[in-house]
């Protein structure tokens, strides 16, 4: 995936769901417009609209607040930003500070025009037509990159300013003002200077400032001085692993990796002492497109935008304790809390949800109001299966572990962890086109006996355009040596790259619903999902039907896409941005020694 910024990133994702069967046009703004951030203060929500359109740079509506009693829901008023894009929003004392970035260019190199921090004194949310002051913060003519304010941060007097579009931060002093780094001399935190999408938060001992596309932490102290500190959040260097939302909690620092689906802590005071500190992982196997972190009631909350969701973790173990569904094409965007309320904007539906975190009610203000289905249609519950299911546990062959999150073998061999229908799991390998993937279950044989014998978990989901997947054939070995492909052929029809009903004897093509940990289940009920295979089905002759009557020890898997459709001699088509399946793991179960 090449370095996006968290816009790129939603806008490719709802793209993505516009392909396919048409499906329902978009809301239309009303109370809200594409909605970012949001706080609670003095008993208001207040709610970001970006105004957003198609990201060329003049293409944006004005920007606004929308201000709500969260009691009623009613809109109390609307405040005009100075510019189009508010992104961040932070109340310190009786002001409330905006991130406004400006339109921004993100369709070729990213640029942006001018922007600026507006501030809103508090006790005048109701009544305010617009800011009571703007620092602006113009792009340098020079250089159309060093401008875009995203996010920024409060300790004491000094406010420290990061910038969508390049790696540098401002420094202004609210005292008295004035930019102490402003836009004639930014401080530069990449030489030379590159991508930036920066967030930053305030913490006891200063300033510590996240770069989403460097997956890197600088350290600055409560005036606003770079402390020298370049620390990798990561856990391969050489991968981009998105690293953002920072979250500060005492002096440990937790890290959201958006495109590596984790959340990672560090410990700030040990950073600060000797500018060196292990970066551990709290959370794994996050949803699709995770777009914003918060810690709440020593929980952590994970806004998951290409899921539709808000799931909970324990930081302590990383296990998931909730889950909040919005309805599909919400793309939620933050969240914010007040007492037992959770507020969740849906960026794609102009709406904002308020849940209940004691009674579960959920209330949807402007936007799509429809309800959210229980989890994107889980498969009727039937008869407990019997066998016992037997994890293929072994990786016999296949690409060498890579240094990126999906590129570990293991992960296909570690148990199943899948996401629901609106979401793929991210525990997974990534298996090339051009690749193959054999397992086995260290010596032991999978037979044939009563209903299917084994099971093939990879990570497709539904989305408002149809379904997302990535069809895989199967192939089987007694020995290792001599392989069978099991049976399978593409059924006519238009677009069989979006209906995987057309795709028979192929796995990939069944939402996951089996969890490991947090929705564990028998891997052969039908409500586990996946793709399930019968030794019954193969043919009575040739090495076939020897695996039919004896079993077989090696399952391979390979990619439809780096395969020939032996009834068109083309190969198979592919979804246009498959880049081959994610494999989550195989169950057998009628698993004896040889």
């Amino acid at each position: 995936m090449s370095r996006l910024t968290a816009l790129a990133l939603l806008g490719a994702l709802i793209g993505a769901c516009d392909a396919g069967p048409e499906p329902p046009p978009p809301p239309a703004p009303g109370l809200f417009d594409h909605p970012q951030a949001l706080v609670f203060v003095d008993g208001l929500l207040v709610v970001a609209n970006s105004g957003f359109r198609d990201g060329g740079p003049d293409a944006w509506a004005p920007g606004s607040l929308t201000v709500l009693d969260p009691a009623s829901g009613a809109a109390v008023n609307r405040l005009a930003t100075s510019r189009p894009n508010p992104q961040a929003l932070r109340v310190h004392g009786d002001r409330l500070y905006v991130a406004v970035t400006g339109a921004l260019d993100l369709r070729d190199t990213p640029a942006a025009t001018d922007g600026a921090i507006d501030v809103f004194p508090v006790a005048d949310l109701r009544t305010a037509s617009g800011p009571a002051v703007s620092h602006r913060l113009p792009v340098d003519p020079g250089d159309p990159r060093l401008g875009g304010p995203i996010d920024l941060a409060v300790h004491g007097d000094r406010m420290v300013v990061t910038s969508a579009v390049a790696d540098i931060a401002w420094v202004f002093d609210a005292a008295r003002g004035g930019w102490v780094r402003g836009p004639v001399e930014p401080i530069r935190l990449g030489e030379p200077t590159g991508l930036g999408l920066g967030a930053v938060r305030a913490w006891a001992g200063g300033f510590a400032l996240v770069d989403f596309n460097a997956d890197r932490l600088h350290l600055l102290d409560p005036a606003g001085r770079p402390a020298g500190c370049a620390i990798e959040l990561g856990e391969h260097p050489d991968a981009f692993e998105g690293a953002g939302a920072p979250v500060v909690d005492g002096s440990t620092l937790y890290v959201l990796l958006a495109h590596a689906g984790r959340v990672r802590a560090v410990d700030l005071a040990a950073l600060a002492d000797g500018c060196a500190a292990p970066v551990r992982t709290v959370v794994e196997g996050l949803g699709q497109v995770p777009n914003d972190l918060a810690l709440r009631d020593g929980r952590l909350f994970v806004v998951a935008s290409g899921d539709n969701a808000v799931v909970a973790y324990d930081p302590a173990g990383g296990a998931r304790v909730g889950r909040w569904l919005l309805p599909v094409g919400s793309n939620p965007f933050s969240v914010a809390f007040a007492g037992s309320t959770m507020a969740v904007s849906a960026w794609a539906s102009h709406g904002v949800h308020l849940f209940d975190l004691e009674t579960g009610a959920v209330r949807v203000i402007g936007g799509a109001s429809q309800a959210a289905e229980a989890d994107g249609g889980l498969p009727p519950p039937a008869d407990p299966p019997i066998g016992e299911a037997v994890l293929a546990d072994v990786v016999v062959d296949g690409p060498p572990p890579g240094d990126g999150p999906y590129d570990d073998p293991a992960r296909a061999v570690n148990g199943v962890r899948g996401g629901g229908a609106m979401a793929g799991s991210t525990d997974v390998f990534s298996l090339g086109l051009d690749e193959a993937l054999t397992l086995s279950w260290g010596g032991r044989v999978v037979t044939d006996g009563p209903g299917a014998d084994f099971v093939v978990f990879e990570n497709p989901f539904r989305h408002p355009g149809g379904v997302f997947f990535d069809p895989i054939v199967i192939e089987l070995s007694a020995d290792g040596e001599t392989w069978i492909t099991w049976p399978h052929r593409l059924l006519p029809g238009p677009e069989p790259e979006r209906d995987p009903a057309l795709w028979q004897g192929f796995a990939g093509l069944t939402p996951v619903w089996l969890h490991a940990e947090d929705a564990p289940m028998h891997p052969f009920d039908p409500a586990a999902g996946g793709d399930a295979f019968d030794l019954a089905a193969l043919p009575d002759d040739g090495e076939a039907g020897r695996i039919r009557r004896s079993g077989f020890r090696f399952v391979r898997l390979v990619s439809a896409g780096g395969r020939v459709d032996p009834a068109t001699g083309a190969p198979f088509p592919m979804h246009p941005v498959s880049d081959g399946p994610d494999i989550d793991g195989v169950f057998g179960r009628w698993v004896s020694d040889p």
